[in-house]
């Protein structure tokens, strides 16, 4: 019988290199992807915010753009009337009518607690063609897979959103909403993972920077960002 031939020690080193080789490449493709994908999901959002932007004042009602939590999906809804936004809204609709179960929930309660008669609410639809299908059953165009909404701070809310939805006013006087936009991969934030859109009211310009940043939201935050932008 033949005797069998046995792997060399060289052999053997070249085998776990070119094993190491192929490993690496695998993980560094697959991390490159990621950040495609988180860098693809950054131009969805600052799509959406200009076009609710830009519509607002082309059609002279006022917009918004939804960003939501357990979907991970973003589109814009427009006004059937004028309203005016309520600062400090805990509710996070900011005085509009309330749109999903928990929203209509504590708007409940709260009525309930402040009994006495009520404006009409401005009520918001999603726009056919404006990132919603025309038969309105797909709301929205998800973030890129892996990638989920983190924090969402705006300013007419009274916290930061980390759950539900998030609403970005904008109106047909060319204004929108000061605003941070927290977008990462997995759970939790690092610096190599995230990426916060600042959204600048008087201009709706956003800017995207690396990392999981956060600003303070006020009026005199709001003109200092502006005039530094």
């Amino acid at each position: 019988m033949r005797r069998a031939r046995a792997f060399t020690l060289i052999e053997l080193l070249v085998v776990v290199a070119l094993a190491g080789l192929l490993t690496t490449v695998v993980v560094l493709g697959a991390g490159s992807t990621t950040n495609a994908r988180l860098k693809a999901s950054t131009t969805l959002i600052s799509s959406a915010v200009r076009t609710a932007y830009t519509r607002a004042s082309a059609v002279s009602k006022p917009h918004r753009v939804v960003m939501d939590f357990q979907s991970n999906r973003v589109w814009i809804e427009e006004g059937t009337g004028q309203m005016l936004v309520q600062s400090g809204d805990v509710l996070k609709t900011g005085g509009a009518e309330a749109a999903t179960a928990p929203e209509k929930a504590a708007a409940m309660e709260a009525e309930r607690v402040l009994k006495g008669p009520r404006a009409p609410k401005a009520a918001f639809r999603a726009i056919k063609g404006a990132m919603v299908t025309e038969d309105e059953s797909t709301a929205g165009r998800e973030l890129g897979r892996g990638i989920r909404f983190r924090e969402v701070m705006v300013a007419h809310q009274a916290e930061p959103v980390r759950e539900g939805r998030a609403y970005l006013y904008a109106w047909p006087g060319g204004t929108t909403e000061l605003a941070y936009i927290q977008v990462g991969k997995g759970e939790s934030p690092t610096s190599d993972e995230s990426m916060t859109l600042t959204v600048h009211p008087l201009t709706g310009k956003v800017k995207v920077v690396p990392g999981a940043k956060t600003i303070k939201v006020d009026d005199q935050a709001s003109e200092r960002e502006e005039r530094s932008f």
